[in-house]
């Protein structure tokens, strides 16, 4: 998300910083690369384009993704828009090939809903990208079930994947339905959500897995909770003899569906580590214990 740099032109040391995550992320066995028209400024896509164009030869054993629909910072209170107008899709579209030199997108989520998109606008622009093959996929991101399935319908397309917040630091997607048949249930548009995927084949990704580190930084001003819930982790870590932030993405995974953590981090000996969550399973009351005192709050 913020490869690249902050100037304009990339330098040589920004430019080394970002090959060097994406060789480390490659070598873990990650084939599945997410990126985003707003990223940087575009400049997360120049340097993964770079690097892609320095390893022609993985073009066909990886999986490209990337994003548009927000317009970051136009607006008053230097609020972004959300624009799924077709002639702003297919211009961010063909500027994301342009920056990562490819011809086709695997698949092209839209980042947030827009309240103005019109069914037959995006029926057009989906029938025109995958029919001259400058996306093969479509996916969303936030969103609820019924904006996928309002999304679904409009277009022809089935959504294959949907990205929301997900992990031990915001389950709201879990929490909700814990609270089912109490005063307290709100799903915050996530009603139904992890059924709704199931049923529907629509893969479900998690960004910000790790919540910034919160149960894996303890500082001064860390919660009661946090420092409970970073006590587990390193308990549970140290019986599979892997790091703790292992465990926090091995609990993600662990939901039905297969849900997929989309990781941040560019630091390579954290990718490494971070890979470790493939080879372990929590048990259920490892699990269960963790959601619970992540939560900070007994289920119903």
């Amino acid at each position: 998300m913020g490869l690249g740099g902050g100037e304009t032109v990339i330098s040589g040391q920004e430019m080394k910083k970002a090959f060097n995550a994406f060789d480390s992320a490659f070598e873990a066995g990650i084939r599945h690369f997410d990126l985003a028209d707003i990223y940087n400024g575009g400049r997360s896509e120049v340097v993964f384009g770079k690097w892609l164009q320095m390893n022609p030869s993985i073009r066909k054993e990886i999986f490209i993704q990337s994003k548009c629909g927000i317009q970051l910072h136009v607006g008053p209170l230097n609020s972004s828009f959300y624009n799924f107008s077709p002639q702003y899709i297919i211009n961010q579209v063909e500027k994301s090939l342009a920056q990562i030199q490819i011809n086709t997108l695997d698949m092209l989520f839209l980042h947030r809903p827009d309240p103005l998109a019109r069914a037959e606008d995006l029926k057009d622009v989906f029938l025109l990208l995958k029919s001259t093959g400058k996306v093969q996929n479509f996916g969303v991101s936030n969103m609820s079930a019924g904006q996928i399935e309002w999304i679904s319908r409009a277009t022809g397309e089935p959504v294959k994947a949907n990205q929301i917040q997900f992990g031990l630091g915001h389950a709201l997607m879990l929490d909700h339905q814990a609270q089912v048949n109490t005063y307290t249930g709100n799903g915050y548009g996530l009603e139904g959500m992890q059924q709704y995927s199931m049923m529907h084949n629509i893969e479900l990704q998690a960004w910000r897995p790790l919540d910034k580190g919160r149960f894996l930084s303890i500082h001064a001003d860390s919660s009661a909770c946090e420092y409970e819930t970073s006590g587990l982790l390193k308990k549970v870590a140290e019986k599979y003899d892997v790091s703790p932030s292992a465990v926090a993405l091995n609990w993600v995974m662990q939901v039905p569906n297969g849900i997929a953590p989309v990781i941040g981090t560019t630091n390579p000996s954290r990718i490494k580590a971070l890979a470790q969550a493939l080879d372990f399973e929590i048990t259920r009351e490892e699990w269960y214990s963790l959601w619970i005192t992540a939560r900070d709050k007994k289920l119903p």
